[in-house]
C-alpha cells in the first residue's frame, strides 16, 4: 500500500513572515504528557503573511508543522477527518488563533505594509495534534530485517545486513549501542512493520497516512493549491502492517 503526507505549497510568488506564540512547556521535553497544562501559550498561534504583485494579505494557516517534529496545527475540518481513522497513541488540544497585533505593528513600521481587508479582532478555532514519541515501540521487531548504516555518514553499507534476529525494542537498543561502539555502524530497519494496522502514523519527518485517509481528504477538497497544500507520496522507507 502507498503512503502519503501533506506538504506546503502556494499559489503565490510570495514573501513569507511568521509570528508564533505557541510553545512547549520546558517540563515536557520527552513529550509523554506527564504534566498537566502541557501547552504553554497565550492564545495566539502561527499566522503567515503572503504577498504577490505588491499586494499583501494575512492568512490563517490550515495545516502546519509547529517546528517540533510530531506536533501539528490544523483547522477543525482536518481534525474531523483525521479523528475517524486508527493511529498510535496521540493527543488533541484545542487552541484559538488570532492576529498578533505586535507583529502587525512591526510589519507596518518596518515594511510599510497596510492591511485594509482584515478584521484584526477575528479569532479562529484550531486543533493541535501530537503523536507520542513511541513509534519504535509499535514495530514488530521479530518480523524485520536490519540493514547496517555507517554511523558517520548515515548511509547504508552496501550488501551488509545484521546477521541475527532481534526480538523486541529492548534488544534492538542493546544491539544498536554495541554496533555503534564496536563497529561505528548502527542497525536500521529495512522496512517498518507495525504490529497493528494503523491508517495514520508518524513517519519520522511527517504525519503519513494510507490511501483510505487520502481518499477522505480528497473528498473534502481541503488539500489543494489554493489552500497552499498538496499531497506527496511518502518514499523515505517502506511501511507494512500486520493484521490484528
Amino acid at each position: 500500500m502507498k503512503y502519503y503526507y501533506i506538504k506546503e505549497s502556494s499559489p503565490f510568488d510570495y514573501e513569507k513572515f511568521s509570528s508564533s506564540k505557541l510553545g512547549i512547556s520546558q517540563h515536557n521535553k520527552d513529550f509523554r504528557y506527564d504534566v498537566d497544562n502541557f501547552w504553554d501559550y497565550d492564545k495566539n498561534i502561527m499566522i503567515d503573511l503572503y504577498g504577490e504583485d505588491q499586494t499583501k494579505k494575512l492568512e490563517f494557516i490550515k495545516y502546519q508543522k509547529a517546528g517540533l517534529g510530531y506536533v501539528y496545527l490544523m483547522i477543525p475540518e482536518l481534525h474531523s477527518i483525521f479523528s475517524q481513522f486508527n493511529m498510535p497513541e496521540h493527543r488533541w488540544y484545542k487552541a484559538e488563533a488570532g492576529y498578533d497585533l505586535e507583529f502587525i505593528k512591526d510589519m507596518k513600521k518596518y515594511f510599510k505594509i497596510e492591511y485594509p481587508d482584515i478584521d484584526l479582532k477575528e479569532k479562529r478555532e484550531y486543533w493541535i495534534f501530537q503523536f507520542l514519541d513511541l513509534w519504535l515501540e509499535e514495530l514488530a521487531f521479530d518480523q524485520i530485517t536490519f540493514k547496517l548504516n555507517d554511523y558517520d555518514t548515515f548511509k547504508p553499507i552496501e550488501g551488509l545486513l545484521l546477521g541475527k534476529p532481534i526480538k523486541d525494542l529492548a534488544e534492538y537498543k542493546e544491539v544498536r549501542k554495541k554496533e555503534i561502539k564496536e563497529n561505528n555502524r548502527y542497525p536500521e530497519p529495512s522496512q517498518y512493520i507495525y504490529r497493528k494496522n494503523y491508517d495514520i502514523l508518524w513517519g519520522g519527518t511527517h504525519i503519513v497516512f494510507n490511501e483510505k485517509v487520502k481518499a477522505a481528504l480528497d473528498a473534502s477538497n481541503l488539500i489543494n493549491y489554493e489552500n497552499g497544500l498538496e499531497f506527496a507520496e511518502f518514499t523515505e522507507y517502506e511501511i507494512m502492517m500486520l493484521r490484528e
